[in-house]
């Protein structure tokens, strides 16, 4: 197979085509397979996990597997399109397609707003085995599921948040708060660095990162309905809970008031390549993003992981994301192919295992963290593994946006001391019913 790039410059614009033709066969950004094929599918993703795509390895990648499938499906063509902005804004465009009946035949969709889109897309019951169900890991299998158990999207990668700590100082990881109090101050103290680092700033990596502790207690920040429920009944002393320790972090000096201006997991990294902190929440991706700096065999020999300290012994919780591919075609053929797309590309074991390898994403299948040595022998995938299994996903609800934003300004109250943490729950709650009364 001979790959053909073609660059035009001209004055105002540069474009970038990649094709690949075999017996009228074209892989490029704008089409996959033959231009008469039978059956047309159309194909909305974001840029990165795209044929559009702006890392080259991860194109690299793609556009080898997109060849195969269109050698073995000669009947189907692929027509790609990109989702842009922000998430909102994507859900919001996909909507407005759907009531149009121009969604696109495979869509790409946020795994924490699944539930918004569950009833518009279709059955895949038939198109998934069992032994494939059962190979996702526990939390993949309950989100893509409606309440009658029916399989409505593809979940194809995922990440997890962790506790980062200095292996070379700390002989034990802390598992709960107080722990994790009495560890940090006693590093700091020892070794004149800060003990604790996390994401208390206006940003989502400040939510996806501090929920965890809500939800170990038994939390839930919404009902079946999408009801604010964080401060009624048991939540509230969950929530305040959370509240209390983190403000307790920063009174101790556990933690820098400076938090506040972190607002996402790797903004930590220049305080752990400059050797300033202890322990820290982070994401899995930072391994490598670490790894690559300091060098590997540095980084493995100062660091390591464990699941997040919780309130009590016991109790486990972390966050985790991903991407899913929904299918919203009615047409079967147009059903069985799309599901054979979506396979050897993202979803089988070798194209879970080659998307997420290039990528530098988590496989949401348990299989494939066995059967392939880049998982099987990297020593951090056991360990992110076992943590994942405890794993909860943001609620994607309409009201899920203004909760996360007010639950950020409640910590940062907290721990400027502007208000104390039932204060601080009061105020979120009351903006959040006032946008919920005016959403629903």
């Amino acid at each position: 197979m001979k790959k053909i790039v073609c660059i035009f410059v001209f004055i105002m614009s540069l474009s970038f085509f990649n094709f690949s033709f075999a017996k009228n066969i074209v892989v490029s950004e704008d089409l996959v397979g033959n231009p008469k094929a039978e059956i047309t599918l159309t194909w909305a993703a974001l840029p990165h996990y795209s044929l559009s795509n702006p890392y080259q390895q991860r194109a690299d990648y793609l556009f080898e597997a997109a060849e195969r499938f269109a050698k073995k499906n000669p009947e189907v063509k692929i027509l790609p399109t990109l989702l842009t902005g922000d998430v909102a804004t994507q859900v919001m465009k996909l909507l407005q397609q759907q009531n149009l009946g121009k969604t696109p035949d495979i869509v790409q969709i946020d795994s924490f707003y699944l539930p918004v889109f569950k009833d518009k897309l279709q059955n895949l019951n038939k198109y998934i085995t069992r032994t494939e169900f059962d190979d996702f890991l526990p939390y993949v299998k309950k989100g893509i599921v409606d309440k009658d158990g029916n399989i409505k999207a593809i979940w194809f990668t995922t990440d997890v948040r962790v506790l980062f700590y200095r292996k070379d100082l700390i002989k034990t990881p802390p598992t709960t708060w107080d722990e994790l109090i009495t560890v940090a101050k006693n590093i700091s103290k020892k070794y004149r660095m800060t003990g604790f680092l996390f994401p208390a700033g206006r940003g989502e990596g400040t939510s996806i990162c501090n929920f965890p502790y809500f939800w170990a207690q038994g939390g839930k920040l919404v009902d079946e309905k999408g009801r604010p429920v964080f401060n009624l009944g048991p939540n509230r002393k969950y929530m305040i809970n959370v509240l209390d320790f983190i403000k307790r972090l920063v009174d101790e000096g556990v933690s820098p008031r400076r938090v506040v201006n972190i607002k996402s997991e790797s903004d930590v990294n220049g305080d752990v390549i400059g050797n300033n902190v202890a322990m820290f929440i982070g994401g899995n991706w930072q391994i490598k993003q670490l790894s690559e700096v300091m060098g590997e065999e540095e980084f493995a020999k100062k660091w390591d992981i464990a699941p997040l300290p919780q309130f009590k012994k016991g109790m486990k919780a972390t966050s985790v994301g991903g991407w899913t591919w929904g299918i919203t075609t009615d047409d079967p053929k147009k059903q069985a192919a799309a599901i054979r797309f979506i396979t050897t590309l993202y979803f089988g074991k070798e194209g879970m295992a080659g998307w997420t390898k290039n990528a530098g994403y988590l496989p949401t299948r348990k299989s494939v963290y066995k059967e392939f040595s880049y998982y099987s022998e990297n020593p951090w995938m056991e360990k992110l593994l076992k943590i994942a299994e405890d794993g909860y996903v943001r609620p994607g609800y309409p009201i899920y946006p203004t909760i996360s934003t007010e639950f950020q300004v409640a910590i940062a109250n907290v721990i400027e001391g502007k208000q104390s943490p039932e204060e601080a729950l009061n105020n979120a709650w009351a903006e959040v019913m006032k946008k919920y009364n005016e959403i629903k």
